[in-house]
């Protein structure tokens, strides 16, 4: 079993379906999962890890693999998986988040314009009179 059929049915977990919004599961796929390992090595282990854990708690939860188990069971898989592998559960929240926010369709869901020029996308520029009182203070440290 590969490491997107392993995770698939946790995506829709960690993100779920609300009706306007479709689940992880049902928009990340298995070319993003590859594109997101071919781009940084930075999660490539702690997936590993987690697959590994995932692949032998199903073995004991069930005879039948991912397909069997419910979201339940998925919930506290995770939740072992959070309490025993921190640092792992970390890294596959962060690369769920990334492949599914990194879709055009979530984009025109949440009308999010990823243009970064657009007028609407641009930073006021900083106002330093802001810091003008600030900078007529006494320095804290030379009155020690």
């Amino acid at each position: 079993m590969n490491t997107f059929d392993v995770l698939s049915d946790f995506f829709g977990v960690l993100i779920p379906s609300d009706g306007s919004m479709p689940s992880a599961s049902e928009i990340i796929t298995a070319a993003d999962l590859d594109n997101i390992f071919a781009m940084t090595h930075k999660y490539a282990e702690p997936i590993e890890n987690v697959c590994e854990f995932i692949s032998k708690e199903l073995t004991s939860v069930s005879q039948e693999g991912a397909v069997a188990i419910g979201d339940g069971d998925r919930i506290e898989m995770l939740r072992a998986i959070e309490s025993t592998m921190p640092h792992d559960f970390s890294m596959l929240v962060e690369v769920t988040y990334l492949l599914y926010y990194s879709k055009p369709k979530v984009h025109e869901l949440i009308k999010w314009d990823t243009d970064e020029l657009a007028e609407k996308n641009q930073l006021r520029p900083f106002d330093s009179a802001i810091l003008e009182t600030i900078s007529r203070r006494e320095p804290f440290w030379r009155q020690a």
